[in-house]
């Protein structure tokens, strides 16, 4: 407690310095308006919760056999961009800023613009369907999910993935770029376990498998209050889950 006292006692002094100087102030973004902000740099910049999610996920992947899939909330492709190395690959987005980094990035894969409640796809039509890290924004989670199941078809291999329930209780939400210079942030919903498996039943999704990869070194940082307090932020994550990944099955 003394240290963590004494850290407290380095910030407060400065406070009034010019790592202070553009205030304290973060402004809250729309999900399409903070991805948006922050698309020519996504790749880019530093992120733990990518880090220990995506080999997770590209594992899980690699044992559906080749169809038509789908990558929901894609971003900038980077999960279309593993499956379209074996699939007829589709991608939806919110934001045309990501999806202009993806088609760059995943030239084979076809990109359409979408929200996750409204896909534009007809009724059981992928064999494969993944939506990371996006479930996390919505306010409405059975919505999404349901949409996602009605998407695939009987049989199909459905990966979800968020940031897990504690990591964000500590860390809280998304934080990027904005125009003035400043920092803004995409706010992250924090669910329960028994809130995604409502969300599942509801949709016709089977659980196969839930992991819960911890904290990566590189996270141990603990994002934006990380460098101020690095010590107090490591005690924090150190051995707790970063990410929840979940392994499904369409009925």
């Amino acid at each position: 407690m003394a240290a963590r006292l004494d850290e407290i006692r380095r910030i407060a002094e400065r406070l009034d310095r010019p790592l202070f100087a553009g205030g304290l102030h973060v402004s809250e973004l729309d999900p399409r308006s903070g991805y948006a902000a922050s698309a020519a740099i996504y790749d880019d910049a530093p992120n733990p919760l990518i880090e220990a999610e995506h080999p997770i996920v590209v594992d899980l992947l690699s044992e559906a056999p080749p169809g038509r899939a789908l990558d929901v909330a894609c971003g900038t492709g980077r999960h279309a961009k593993h499956l379209a190395e074996r699939h007829e690959t589709f991608g939806v987005d919110a934001s045309s800023e990501m999806l202009e980094v993806a088609r760059q990035a995943v030239p084979t894969a076809t990109f359409r613009t979408g929200d996750l409640e409204e896909l534009p796809f007809a009724e059981a039509h992928f064999d494969v369907v993944v939506c990371a890290l996006a479930l996390c924004h919505l306010t409405d989670l059975t919505a999404a999910v349901v949409e996602i199941g009605r998407v695939a078809k009987p049989g199909a291999k459905v990966v979800l993935t968020d940031p897990h329930p504690q990591t964000v209780a500590i860390i809280s939400h998304l934080f990027v770029p904005t125009q003035d210079g400043r920092i803004g942030f995409v706010r992250n919903h924090r669910r329960l376990v028994g809130d995604y498996l409502r969300s599942f039943a509801a949709a016709g999704l089977r659980v196969i498998d839930c992991i819960e990869p911890p904290v990566p070194q590189s996270g141990l940082s603990g994002g934006p209050a990380g460098p101020y307090v690095p010590d107090a932020m490591r005690q924090a994550l150190e051995g707790l889950p970063q990410a929840i990944v979940w392994e499904l099955e369409r009925t």
